[in-house]
Protein backbone atom coordinates (compact mmCIF):
# COMPACT_ATOMS: atom_id res chain seq x y z
CA UNK A 1 0.00 0.00 0.00
CA UNK A 2 1.41 3.09 -1.14
CA UNK A 3 -0.32 6.03 0.39
CA UNK A 4 0.19 9.39 -1.08
CA UNK A 5 -0.25 12.30 1.23
CA UNK A 6 -0.80 15.59 -0.40
CA UNK A 7 -0.55 18.85 1.40
CA UNK A 8 -3.68 21.00 1.01
CA UNK A 9 -3.13 24.27 -0.76
CA UNK A 10 -4.03 27.28 1.40
CA UNK A 11 -4.18 30.64 -0.24
CA UNK A 12 -3.09 33.53 1.99
CA UNK A 13 -5.64 36.27 2.64
CA UNK A 14 -5.53 39.41 0.59
CA UNK A 15 -3.24 42.01 2.16
CA UNK A 16 -5.74 44.84 1.58
CA UNK A 17 -9.11 43.33 2.29
CA UNK A 18 -11.94 45.64 1.33
CA UNK A 19 -14.92 45.79 3.64
CA UNK A 20 -18.04 44.46 2.12
CA UNK A 21 -20.52 46.94 0.72
CA UNK A 22 -23.01 45.84 3.38
CA UNK A 23 -20.55 46.65 6.22
CA UNK A 24 -19.76 50.03 4.73
CA UNK A 25 -23.46 50.90 4.45
CA UNK A 26 -24.10 49.88 8.08
CA UNK A 27 -21.20 52.05 9.24
CA UNK A 28 -22.51 55.02 7.25
CA UNK A 29 -26.03 54.55 8.64
CA UNK A 30 -24.60 54.36 12.19
CA UNK A 31 -22.70 57.62 11.76
CA UNK A 32 -25.75 59.41 10.36
CA UNK A 33 -28.00 58.12 13.17
CA UNK A 34 -25.46 59.19 15.81
CA UNK A 35 -25.33 62.67 14.30
CA UNK A 36 -29.13 62.89 14.26
CA UNK A 37 -29.34 61.67 17.86
CA UNK A 38 -26.85 64.26 19.13
CA UNK A 39 -28.59 66.97 17.13
CA UNK A 40 -31.93 66.00 18.64
CA UNK A 41 -30.51 66.14 22.17
CA UNK A 42 -29.20 69.67 21.56
CA UNK A 43 -26.36 69.11 23.98
CA UNK A 44 -24.83 72.37 22.80
CA UNK A 45 -27.67 74.24 24.53
CA UNK A 46 -26.28 73.31 27.93
CA UNK A 47 -22.93 71.55 27.52
CA UNK A 48 -19.69 72.40 25.73
CA UNK A 49 -16.15 71.08 25.79
CA UNK A 50 -13.06 73.24 26.19
CA UNK A 51 -9.86 72.81 24.17
CA UNK A 52 -8.65 70.08 26.58
CA UNK A 53 -11.85 68.10 26.08
CA UNK A 54 -13.19 68.90 29.54
CA UNK A 55 -16.96 69.37 29.69
CA UNK A 56 -18.30 72.73 30.88
CA UNK A 57 -21.60 74.59 30.90
CA UNK A 58 -22.47 76.35 27.67
CA UNK A 59 -22.19 80.14 27.74
CA UNK A 60 -25.98 80.43 27.54
CA UNK A 61 -26.49 78.05 30.49
CA UNK A 62 -23.76 79.77 32.55
CA UNK A 63 -25.41 83.16 31.96
CA UNK A 64 -28.77 81.74 33.07
CA UNK A 65 -27.17 80.30 36.23
CA UNK A 66 -25.52 83.63 37.11
CA UNK A 67 -28.85 85.44 36.65
CA UNK A 68 -30.64 82.96 38.93
CA UNK A 69 -27.95 83.31 41.62
CA UNK A 70 -28.05 87.11 41.34
CA UNK A 71 -31.85 87.06 41.76
CA UNK A 72 -31.52 84.98 44.92
CA UNK A 73 -29.10 87.57 46.30
CA UNK A 74 -31.34 90.52 45.34
CA UNK A 75 -34.75 89.62 46.76
CA UNK A 76 -37.30 91.74 48.55
CA UNK A 77 -39.92 91.25 51.23
CA UNK A 78 -43.08 93.24 50.53
CA UNK A 79 -46.51 94.04 51.88
CA UNK A 80 -49.70 94.80 49.98
CA UNK A 81 -51.17 97.78 51.82
CA UNK A 82 -54.80 98.88 51.45
CA UNK A 83 -55.24 102.26 49.69
CA UNK A 84 -58.99 102.23 49.22
CA UNK A 85 -61.17 101.14 52.17
CA UNK A 86 -63.62 98.40 51.30
CA UNK A 87 -64.24 94.68 51.16
CA UNK A 88 -61.31 92.48 50.12
CA UNK A 89 -60.95 88.70 49.74
CA UNK A 90 -60.07 86.93 52.98
CA UNK A 91 -58.55 83.46 52.97
CA UNK A 92 -58.60 83.18 56.80
CA UNK A 93 -62.08 84.45 57.66
CA UNK A 94 -65.39 82.77 58.35
CA UNK A 95 -66.71 84.66 55.30
CA UNK A 96 -65.09 85.17 51.89
CA UNK A 97 -64.46 88.92 52.32
CA UNK A 98 -63.40 91.30 55.06
CA UNK A 99 -63.72 95.07 55.38
CA UNK A 100 -60.30 96.73 55.49
CA UNK A 101 -59.24 100.30 56.17
CA UNK A 102 -56.58 102.40 54.45
CA UNK A 103 -53.07 101.50 55.66
CA UNK A 104 -53.89 97.95 56.77
CA UNK A 105 -51.77 95.03 55.56
CA UNK A 106 -53.59 92.61 53.28
CA UNK A 107 -50.64 90.34 52.47
CA UNK A 108 -46.96 89.82 53.27
CA UNK A 109 -44.69 88.11 50.75
CA UNK A 110 -41.21 87.83 49.33
CA UNK A 111 -39.99 87.64 45.75
CA UNK A 112 -36.88 87.59 43.60
CA UNK A 113 -38.81 89.05 40.65
CA UNK A 114 -39.41 92.51 42.15
CA UNK A 115 -42.82 94.18 41.84
CA UNK A 116 -42.98 94.05 38.04
CA UNK A 117 -42.31 90.30 38.03
CA UNK A 118 -44.53 89.43 40.99
CA UNK A 119 -47.44 91.72 40.10
CA UNK A 120 -47.29 92.71 36.42
CA UNK A 121 -49.80 95.30 35.17
CA UNK A 122 -52.42 92.69 34.33
CA UNK A 123 -52.25 91.23 37.89
CA UNK A 124 -51.85 94.46 39.84
CA UNK A 125 -53.92 94.28 43.03
CA UNK A 126 -56.74 96.81 42.83
CA UNK A 127 -56.95 99.26 45.72
CA UNK A 128 -53.57 98.24 47.17
CA UNK A 129 -49.99 99.48 47.11
CA UNK A 130 -46.96 97.22 46.79
CA UNK A 131 -44.58 98.36 49.54
CA UNK A 132 -41.03 97.00 49.83
CA UNK A 133 -40.29 96.49 53.52
CA UNK A 134 -36.94 94.67 53.37
CA UNK A 135 -34.25 93.95 50.77
CA UNK A 136 -31.59 91.25 50.96
CA UNK A 137 -31.00 87.68 49.86
CA UNK A 138 -34.00 85.37 49.53
CA UNK A 139 -33.30 83.65 52.86
CA UNK A 140 -33.30 86.96 54.78
CA UNK A 141 -36.44 88.13 52.96
CA UNK A 142 -38.28 84.87 53.61
CA UNK A 143 -37.32 85.16 57.29
CA UNK A 144 -38.79 88.69 57.46
CA UNK A 145 -41.94 87.50 55.69
CA UNK A 146 -42.44 84.66 58.18
CA UNK A 147 -41.84 86.95 61.15
CA UNK A 148 -44.54 89.32 59.89
CA UNK A 149 -47.07 86.59 59.05
CA UNK A 150 -46.65 84.80 62.39
CA UNK A 151 -46.72 88.12 64.32
CA UNK A 152 -49.88 89.33 62.55
CA UNK A 153 -52.26 88.19 65.33
CA UNK A 154 -50.62 90.76 67.66
CA UNK A 155 -50.80 93.72 65.25
CA UNK A 156 -53.08 96.58 66.40
CA UNK A 157 -55.05 96.50 63.12
CA UNK A 158 -55.88 92.85 63.80
CA UNK A 159 -56.59 93.18 67.54
CA UNK A 160 -59.33 95.77 66.90
CA UNK A 161 -61.39 93.18 64.99
CA UNK A 162 -64.24 91.37 66.75
CA UNK A 163 -62.50 88.10 65.88
CA UNK A 164 -58.74 88.56 65.26
CA UNK A 165 -57.25 86.62 62.35
CA UNK A 166 -54.49 84.02 62.48
CA UNK A 167 -52.63 85.63 59.55
CA UNK A 168 -53.16 88.54 57.11
CA UNK A 169 -56.33 88.22 55.01
CA UNK A 170 -54.37 87.79 51.77
CA UNK A 171 -52.01 85.06 53.00
CA UNK A 172 -53.51 81.61 52.41
CA UNK A 173 -50.98 79.90 54.68
CA UNK A 174 -48.06 80.63 56.98
CA UNK A 175 -45.49 80.09 54.26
Amino acid sequence: MNAVVTKPVITPPNKDPKPSQKGRNLLLIGIVLTFILFSALKIGDYLEWDEDGTPKLSAKREKKLQKALRELAEAEQYALIIDVPGYYPCFNCDSTHIYMYKGESWRFGSTVKKQKGRYPKYRKPVGMTYEVQFEGNIFECKKQELLKIYSYPMMPENLKRAKPLKRPPGNKNDQ
